[in-house]
């Protein structure tokens, strides 16, 4: 086997492995609990045989400075809070937290970096897409099987809570919602808002196939698309439907412009001013009606939402019993505490990873009446996190920090609206899949806090190589 061969057939595990978010097996090398995804073990490989050996030689994208420039920043602040009296819980180490948080931080800067640069031709991206494609399969048979047999059975066999301890350090299976090879149903969604959904449903809005077959009307990624968006209905992950309700906001009004313009066009004789009004009144209409009917079926099949509609929910009633009527009171909970740091160390923060030696003083007051808390301060062999990526960002970094990560998700986005200029469909996929990814990022942020988590950072890093090559093409073809 050659050299070419051999890191193909690592970049090939690094995607094969992408369902599984937390495998024991790789749990016990990563030493993690829970964010132990398998394809991290292919990837470090791939950094020590490809990347570091060609890093001298070979000039990083525009698009890695900003990454590298917080990663710096973040070594900087933590430099400056060991000299500071940290309030230690527990006895748990500060410099242990701190290599954890910042392996876990190159480690995701890593699936950004490595596709980046190691993507050079559209062929390569062909044969990404397909292996990504292919690991939809099981997830899919997975889930569904899950499904069928909680409902016919009304529960799990033995056999298959036993085959689900191989695929995840959690080992659960969650009644009523389904879990894929994730650690929680929530990850599952993460997974299917952030790395499949955006691909099959930048297919249906750009027309570009790979798979180039059709049963009836429909390619096989338009059906990937329905099964994904069944599969991520049926993980009943609140944080998960407003993160795809948000993507379809950004197809809807594509599609409101795409009709707009045709049917203007078609109707020429009809006034300015009717079209001006009665077409965004009607796609208004459309609009809230969708948002009626989601959040009523919610109501229907996830008892967390029982009251969602109901007028005696929000009345006189603050936020926390709101949130505590719908079992989100302890997201709250930790929100307002990150935020609560961010407010007394707003420049720098509190240094990447130190969050937990912090959340007993900063908690507010409400943590008294939860359980959860009580567990993590009195009880548990872990510490407190953020459970929100933003307010991570806003603590522990500062609001320095905040705005060097936000910059590069910046950039991504100018990056995708150049790649949809693009008149080759095969390149202006490439500019929805950014900004689908990006939009669900945002919400998916309030959800998940771990920089190890990769389907963000890997699609991301596809896109961006897409971008280089299309701008070389264009340098090397000018008009």
């Amino acid at each position: 086997m050659n050299r070419k061969s051999f890191l193909y057939a690592i970049w090939f595990t690094v995607l094969i492995l992408i369902p599984f978010t937390s495998l024991p097996l790789a749990s016990q090398v990563l030493q993690s609990d829970m964010v132990a995804a398998p394809s991290i073990i292919p990837l470090i490989l791939m950094v020590i045989v490809w990347f570091i050996p060609t890093f001298f030689r070979q000039k990083l994208n525009d698009i890695s400075f900003p990454l590298l420039f917080f990663l710096v920043y973040c070594i900087f602040v933590s430099m400056i809070t060991l000299f500071i009296n940290i309030p230690i819980q527990k006895n748990f180490s500060v410099t242990g937290n701190i290599l954890e948080a910042y392996g876990t931080l190159i480690i995701g800067i890593a699936f950004f970096i490595i596709p980046t640069h190691y993507i050079i031709s559209l062929k390569q991206t062909k044969q990404a897409l397909k292996i990504i494609y292919w690991t939809f399969l099981p997830i899919f048979l997975w889930s569904i099987l899950q499904f069928c047999l909680d409902r016919m059975m009304g529960g799990y066999p033995p056999w298959m809570e036993e085959i689900q301890r191989y695929f995840s350090t959690s080992g659960l299976l969650y009644r009523g919602r389904v879990t894929g090879f994730a650690y929680e149903p929530s990850w599952l969604a993460h997974q299917l808002n952030i790395l499949y959904i955006p691909l099959f449903l930048g297919t249906s809005l750009s027309g570009y196939s790979i798979l180039n077959k059709r049963i009836a009307l429909l390619s096989i990624e338009n059906i990937l698309l329905f099964g994904s968006i069944l599969l991520l209905f049926l993980t009943k992950s609140r944080i998960g439907w407003i993160s795809f309700a948000f993507c379809m906001i950004y197809a809807f009004l594509l599609l409101y412009k795409y009709l707009f313009q045709k049917l203007r066009k078609k109707f020429f004789h009809i006034s300015r001013r009717i079209w001006k009004v009665i077409f965004p009144l009607l796609a208004t209409i459309i609009f809230v009606f969708v948002i009626f009917t989601g959040l009523l079926v919610s109501s229907k099949i996830d008892p967390r939402m029982e009251k969602v509609l109901k007028v005696e929910t929000y009345q006189n009633r603050d936020l926390f019993s709101i949130a505590n009527d719908f079992f989100f009171a302890e997201r709250i909970l930790y929100w307002q505490t990150g935020w609560e740091i961010f407010n007394d160390h707003p420049v720098i923060g509190v240094g990447l990873g130190n969050f937990g030696f912090y959340f007993q003083r900063y908690m507010p007051d409400f943590a008294s009446a939860l359980d959860e808390p009580r567990e993590i301060l009195f009880r548990a062999n872990y510490q407190a996190n953020n459970k929100n990526l933003w307010t991570r960002l806003l603590s522990e970094t500062g609001i320095i920090g905040f705005i060097l990560f936000f910059s590069w998700l910046i950039i991504l986005w100018i990056q995708g609206s150049e790649l949809l200029k693009n008149p080759k469909s095969e390149i202006s996929f490439w500019g929805h899949v950014v900004k689908i990814v990006l939009i669900a990022l945002i919400f998916e942020g309030f959800s998940v806090d771990s920089f190890a988590l990769p389907y963000y950072w890997l699609i991301l890093g596809i896109s961006s190589a897409v971008f280089y090559l299309n701008k070389n093409l264009q340098i090397s073809n000018p008009v």
